[in-house]
């Protein structure tokens, strides 16, 4: 619960009046300045009285985010607190050095609507100009006679949009910068991973550190609140180890060899500057199969949980390493139908089977304790969550459900079973289960037997089911109400 407090005075004392139950978006009291504005006084002098300000939960900020970049409508509607996606291409604000053309227009008004339905935009900075390149691609390296103008450009990026009415408050600093240099320049990811890097064992990553170390204190000078997002890794494979399960090649001339991939440790072992550190993971559908064991069995990641949780774990361990402490986010995840730049017809299954791995992942990172999660996306590419004409999809549905029961919940544990999942939240005097298959095949029945002081079930798009009887039987992400 949060609380916002405005003093209470009376005869000259001061007093904090704290209440709760005034409800999720905050009830502001009515203050009357001096005796004679108050109906019925009869102007005799009298103390001011001020009553507190009580907000619970206002403005709340969950772990439920989505890549949008337009229809903030939608996302409001969804219960989001998180925005992803908005973008500020260095190449094209200064293509001439030291000259600054912003044409930001659509993007200031994006951003304000965003500030005033309190969601928190994270706005990526990211593709050098010709003149800072460090070779030729404007995903990949700055040169090092210019990160000192990046410090620069990146704090005049933060003086502009973290001030009212934008507010902004977290800037990422480029997308996927571990992906090798040789990766296409116009796909949207960046390209800082120097695999042949002469010296540099960590393919980059150390000189990514040193441009962090470089933009962090500009950042910080212009406004100390301000979040540094430290990119968002792609990791592509765990360089822990070599075969299934990890980077799969022996060859250390291969692009997937374990040594290839330890651009995240160069990073933080040279001291890299930021608040947040963030990375992307996806699923890849098959018909007949969960998303969830899909996610929890991609080849490269499988050895120690998936492609979210390895690289979370992977990421917590380099941190606890070099004794760093700092929160995550995973700023991309979703299933994608095909291959990820896949965004044609899909199946009315894998829309049921994306809704269902949508409940799960947020579910399941809110229960790692990362501070976001950002769905890809609304409606830009597939796995998108709006149609062509902004209707909204099964997975819209679920999330909106998913907010709606949720957002004002405590999480207090989980509980893995063989194949399935039940996360465990309080609201109130109610305990809520969300109970969610795990297992291999899609559509399996699993069965739990009805909890004491039971008072219903949902299903994952809100509607009542009937009473269970003595048993719960669920194939799909479900809530149990019960009373505690």
């Amino acid at each position: 619960m949060k609380k916002f407090w405005v003093p209470w005075v009376v005869g000259g004392v001061i007093f904090s009046l704290g209440l709760a139950g005034f409800g999720g978006t905050g009830v502001v009291p009515t203050v009357f300045a001096d005796s004679s504005a108050v109906p019925g006084s009869n102007g005799s002098p009298t103390q001011n009285l001020y009553l507190p300000l009580v907000m619970r939960n206002y403005p709340l900020v969950t772990v439920f985010g989505a890549d949008a970049r337009s229809d903030l409508d939608k996302v409001e509607e969804a219960g989001l607190s998180w925005a992803r996606g908005a973008m500020i291409l260095w190449e094209q604000v200064e293509a001439t050095k030291g000259v600054y053309n912003w044409n930001d227009d659509g993007l200031k008004a994006f951003l304000a609507e965003a500030a005033q339905r309190n969601i928190q935009v994270i706005l990526i900075v990211q593709r050098a100009p010709t003149w800072a390149r460090k070779y030729t691609k404007a995903c990949g390296p700055i040169k090092s006679s210019e990160l000192d103008s990046f410090a620069k450009f990146v704090s005049e990026v933060v003086k502009r949009y973290s001030v009212p009415p934008y507010n902004v408050r977290y800037f990422q600093i480029w997308n996927e910068q571990d992906a090798p240099t040789g990766v296409p320049d116009d796909i949207g990811i960046g390209c800082w991973g120097e695999q042949s890097y002469a010296g540099d064992p960590y393919n980059g990553g150390e000189y990514f550190g040193e441009m962090l170390k470089k933009v962090y204190p500009k950042v910080k000078e212009v406004n100390p609140g301000a979040q540094v997002v430290a990119g968002a890794l792609l990791l592509d494979c765990d360089p822990r180890g070599v075969g299934m399960g990890y980077c799969p090649d022996s060859d250390p001339n291969s692009d997937y060899h374990p040594s290839k991939w330890n651009f995240a440790e160069g990073m933080i072992r040279n001291g890299a500057a930021f608040d947040i550190l963030a990375f992307n993971g996806y699923a890849y559908y098959a018909p007949g199969k969960t998303g969830v064991w899909q996610e929890r069995k991609r080849e490269k990641w499988a050895a120690s949980g998936g492609a979210v949780d390895g690289k979370l774990n992977y990421l917590r361990s380099l941190l606890n390493k070099y004794g760093v402490n700092k929160p995550i986010m995973l700023t991309e995840a979703g299933i994608f139908y095909g291959s990820s730049l896949n965004d044609g017809p899909t199946t009315p299954e894998y829309e049921q089977e994306k809704a269902d791995y949508l409940v799960y992942v947020f579910a399941n990172t809110w229960a790692q304790g990362l501070q976001a999660t950002i769905w890809y996306s609304l409606k830009h590419l597939s796995p998108k969550l709006l149609d062509a004409s902004n209707n909204p999809r099964p997975a819209y549905n679920a999330l909106k459900t998913m907010t709606g029961i949720l957002a004002q919940a405590d999480y207090k544990g989980r509980e893995d079973q063989a194949g399935y999942a039940k996360f465990i939240y309080h609201l109130g005097n109610q305990e809520i289960w969300l109970l969610i298959p795990t297992g291999e095949i899609a559509g399996t029945n699993y069965n739990i037997s009805k909890p004491s002081n039971f008072v219903k079930l949902v299903d994952i798009y809100g509607n009542q089911l009937p009473d269970p009887g003595s048993t719960i039987t669920f194939n799909r992400p479900t809530y149990v109400f019960r009373n505690r």
